[in-house]
């Protein structure tokens, strides 16, 4: 594919299921993007928009400091290589690669949810980053641990800890192999779509919790049970996107 020197907005997601494509070109006027060992980058290099080099080891390249959404072509690898510059990873950024069982995340890079990455089993936070921390290599939560921000996909429990007070929008979408997860009581909010299109079959709400977000429980097609340990109706929104409705939610009191 040419791009011509007037586009000036991209992101991978722009390239979404182009899975034949092997090369992009660029003038050498064009003033908003260029091309690194066959990678599509902004012209500073801070902004990686399709990351298509070859082999087994996926190195996004120094100096990104952004990784669209999707900006990573699909591909089985074995590894992923952050670059320290990093500060951003939007929506599905490295979702599409395959078989990286686990992946560290360096110190600049802000809090990001679930949609990021595929089924990794381990993920580990520099110890300096002062936006967000990793509990038991399966979940991305503040520094202060007060809010829950991911879950990663390839992990079927968890069992949130009693820190947490908030779980984040999209903290375990798509979460194809998740089985239970256990709440403490302390949590007050469950965001839009946290648990949506995942496999979930049961999950216990705590008395603490005030609100729950728009599709939380959306396309969530295992779920029987919603068990929650308050009165009727005292959480507005009922079924959140629960696929068999108010059939799921049981109130305790």
């Amino acid at each position: 594919i040419s791009l011509p020197d007037t586009v000036n907005e991209l992101k991978g997601v722009t390239f979404g299921n182009m899975n034949k494509l092997a090369e992009i070109k660029l003038n050498e006027t064009n003033q908003n993007y260029k091309i690194i060992n066959g990678n599509l980058l902004s012209k500073d290099g801070t902004k990686l928009i399709l990351y298509m080099q070859t082999g087994d080891v996926v190195k996004i390249p120094d100096g990104v400091k952004v990784i669209t959404s999707k900006a990573v072509t699909p591909r089985s690898a074995k590894e992923i290589i952050l670059p320290e510059s990093l500060e951003e990873i939007i929506d599905w950024g490295v979702s599409d690669v395959w078989n990286v069982k686990t992946i560290n995340i360096p110190k600049n890079v802000k809090p990001f949810d679930s949609r990021v990455f595929g089924y990794i089993t381990q993920i580990t936070v520099d110890e300096e980053n002062p936006y967000i921390k990793s509990v038991n290599g399966t979940m991305i939560l503040s520094k202060d641990g007060k809010t829950l921000y991911a879950g990663i996909q390839g992990v079927s429990k968890f069992v949130i800890p009693e820190t947490v007070e908030k779980i984040g929008s999209y903290s375990f979408y798509m979460s194809n192999y998740i089985s239970s997860i256990q709440m403490s009581e302390g949590v007050q909010e469950i965001e839009d779509y946290a648990f949506g299109y995942g496999t979930l079959k049961t999950i216990n709400i705590p008395s603490t919790v005030k609100s729950i977000g728009k599709n939380a429980f959306i396309e969530c097609t295992k779920l029987t049970s919603v068990t929650i340990n308050k009165t009727k109706d005292s959480i507005e929104g009922s079924p959140w996107g629960c696929p068999i409705g108010d059939r799921a939610i049981k109130w305790l009191k």
